[in-house]
Parts: C-alpha cells; sequence; structure tokens
C-alpha cells in the first residue's frame, strides 16, 4: 500500500493544511501584550490582604508524597518581618523516608509550605511513617491576614495575623 500525501489531490486537507498554518503563524494576544508595553499588576497593599480568600489550588510546587495532616503556628500573630514558628504533621510512605527540606512559596496573602521527603535507601518496613516538623518563617512586611498552607490541599492551613 502506498501514501500519497499530494495536496494537489486532495484540495480539502490542502486547505486544511494552509488554515491550521495561518493560525499558528498569527502573533497570540498575549504577545501583542508584550509589544504594547502593558504594566504589570501592583504588588499587593496591606489593605488587600485585610481578608483574604482561601486558595483552592497551590501553584508550582513540587510533588511530594509527605502528607501533611496538622499545621500550628506560634505566634498566631506576629510583626511585620518577625519569626514565626510553624508545625507541621503529617505521614510518609515508610518510616524509611524524611524530610530533606520544605519549599516555600509566597503568593499575595497565601504562604505555601510543601515537606519535601527523601528516601534513606534503607530496607524498610511496609507501614506508614509519621514526621513532625517544626519550620521557622518570616512574617510578610505588610501588615494584614496571610493564609499558612501545609501541602497540596488547603484543607491543612492555618491563619496568620501580621499586625503593626
Amino acid at each position: 500500500m502506498k501514501l500519497n500525501l499530494s495536496i494537489a489531490r486532495h484540495p480539502r486537507r490542502g486547505a486544511g493544511l494552509l488554515l491550521a498554518f495561518f493560525f499558528l503563524a498569527s502573533p497570540s494576544c498575549s504577545d501583542s501584550d508584550k509589544e504594547s508595553g502593558a504594566a504589570p499588576p501592583p504588588p499587593p497593599t496591606p489593605s488587600a490582604c485585610a481578608d483574604p480568600a482561601l486558595p483552592t489550588t497551590v501553584p508550582g510546587l513540587a510533588e511530594s508524597a509527605a502528607t501533611p495532616s496538622a499545621i500550628s503556628l506560634q505566634p498566631a500573630s506576629a510583626g511585620p518581618g518577625q519569626p514565626v514558628y510553624v508545625t507541621i504533621e503529617g505521614s510518609l510512605p515508610t518510616p524509611c523516608y524524611k524530610l530533606s527540606r520544605m519549599e516555600e512559596k509566597r503568593d499575595g496573602c497565601s504562604i505555601f509550605l510543601n515537606p519535601v521527603m527523601i528516601d534513606k535507601g534503607e530496607i524498610c518496613i511496609q507501614v506508614i511513617g509519621s514526621f513532625k516538623e517544626t519550620y521557622t518563617l518570616t512574617a510578610p512586611d505588610l501588615p494584614g491576614r496571610y493564609w499558612i498552607i501545609a501541602g497540596k490541599s488547603s484543607a491543612i492551613s492555618s491563619l496568620l495575623e501580621v499586625t503593626l
């Protein structure tokens, strides 16, 4: 069986390919925005975090099998730039895993903490392991209320009040 991909024999396919090329070659809306010099949105102001909504998804954090189940803040209210001790408890796939670091991502009125784990490379019993880790967080510089969210779900969260 011989395949013939000639446009001349299949004018409908040729027109479709030409149309697809036209759409792929045309500039997108985002390119025109860049050319017009549109300014990025301003950073949040102190009033922007007066009553923040709890986000439902965590943007751009690395995958982790460490599963947080509880979070606590000490103190629950702090001044700008002051330390806040965040204790996160949860589970690991087996006792042979340990936390290697805590990823922190700030997005508006939310601070996302993601416990990242590593396998110690040992032979291990197949039961669920646990962890309890205290992380020192620096309070945001602007007064307001901020959600502190642990892991991939906003179900494990606590509210931090930053006051002057």
